[in-house]
């Protein structure tokens, strides 16, 4: 096999090596876009799928909390593949195991003949394929995939139906553990919330439902606003962009955090900080309210909240507390948003300084699983990424080939 043809893998089970090449149709050729419909009044809950209960990153689906009453949806089978093309960078791709409905936001897609059921899966179920139809999508708030568009999606195969099936086990066979592993981050996320939930008293309670045995005949736990715990609490201002920079390097080492939750809000890197390590940011519009410990020193912009402890509050109890605790009150804006002034009179609760710190280091050795869980994830999808490429040949030559 030459190494650099266009119409072959750079990696090809050995058995498969002298078999014949690979040929490449577009998806409306080798699968069909079902029409059919099927009134929503003759189906079970359990079998609808809407965007709303097909989960993302190709995790599956769990049962929709309703269904429409009245009209139809797209029927599916088994083995066909349901397409969520509302914001397809979620992921919600699913292979069905059974009969249903699915909403009209569902793109139905089924095999025709001339790929296993479980290759053309793991080719929709992937990142190119969503990258390919993100590359299509119309709008930017809900963009949705062109399906004019999709069903020219460039679909490489080799004729070998079991080199088919082999390529296809493997990649399931990786899935399930990326899935298994996810699993397990979700198991420590849900840990690290019952914790949370024990170890911090409830809305109108000064003593939580679980207390360290040490701090057993310690007083209630004070009720105090935010501005008490502070040595200040300021509201970030804009970025000078001669000294920012959207990566990092040698100049640009200092993280800038804005008011996203995404990615923790990481906006890029800054040359110079303005905010000392173990400060807390608060987002302060759109989804406002959410707190970050930063262990580092930092650059914030766009009226974020910035907040310095004062001598007696541990940073990362102040967090969790204000995550868990935080009443913000609603303020009279067109745009959604919370001021260092408002922020400053929300009020926590807050035991000794001894308590938050033994309660803070429970919570954060379980923060470090869960990043260590989440960093093995991203390896583990890096790596399926990487075997992608190898195995089948890149789209972007498939596409001008």
């Amino acid at each position: 096999m030459s190494s650099n043809s266009v119409n072959e893998p750079n990696l090809r089970f050995s058995e498969f090596r002298n078999d014949a090449s690979w040929k490449k149709l577009d998806l409306a050729s080798v699968a069909s876009f079902v029409n059919e419909k099927v009134p929503f009044d003759q189906i079970l809950l359990k079998d609808y799928v809407s965007t709303e209960n097909i989960l993302p990153n190709f995790s599956g689906v769990i049962t929709a909390s309703n269904k429409p009453s009245s009209g139809s949806g797209t029927k599916y089978k088994e083995n066909d593949i349901l397409v969520s093309n509302i914001r397809p960078y979620l992921k919600k791709i699913w292979r069905s195991n059974r009969v249903g409905c699915a909403s009209n936001d569902i793109i139905v897609i089924r095999n025709k003949d001339t790929l296993t059921d479980l290759f053309i899966s793991s080719l929709l179920a992937s990142d190119n394929f969503i990258d390919y139809i993100m590359k299509g999508a119309q709008g930017v708030k809900m963009p949705r995939g062109d399906i004019d568009l999709i069903k020219k999606y460039p679909v490489w195969f080799p004729p070998n139906k079991a080199e088919q099936q082999k390529i296809a086990d493997c990649l399931t066979s990786l899935g399930d553990l990326i899935s298994g592993e996810e699993q397990k981050l979700e198991a420590l996320q849900r840990h690290k919330k019952g914790l949370v939930q024990e170890l911090l008293p409830a809305a109108g309670e000064t003593l939580p439902k679980r207390r360290f045995p040490e701090f057993q005949d310690e007083p209630e736990w004070e009720i105090r606003p935010l501005g008490d715990c502070a040595a200040s609490i300021v509201a970030s201002g804009d970025l000078n962009t001669e000294y920012f920079s959207k990566a990092t390097s040698d100049q640009h080492i200092y993280p800038v955090y804005s008011n996203a939750v995404e990615n923790d809000g990481l906006y890029g890197y800054y040359s110079a900080s303005k905010y000392p390590s173990n400060s807390i940011t608060i987002t302060a519009r759109g989804n406002i309210g959410t707190a970050f410990l930063r262990e580092k020193p930092f650059m914030g912009i766009g009226r974020l909240i910035v907040v310095a402890c004062r001598n007696g509050i541990e940073p990362y109890f102040l967090k969790e507390c204000w995550n868990f605790r935080a009443l913000i009150p609603k303020e009279v804006t067109s745009v959604p948003q919370l001021t260092a002034i408002t922020a400053k009179s929300v009020m926590l609760p807050i035991p000794g300084w001894r308590e938050q710190k033994r309660i803070a280091n429970l919570l954060y050795s379980v923060d470090r699983l869960v990043t260590s869980q989440r960093e093995k994830l991203i390896g583990l999808r890096q790596h399926k990424k990487a075997l992608l490429q190898q195995l089948f040949p890149a789209v972007g030559e498939a596409q001008h080939g």
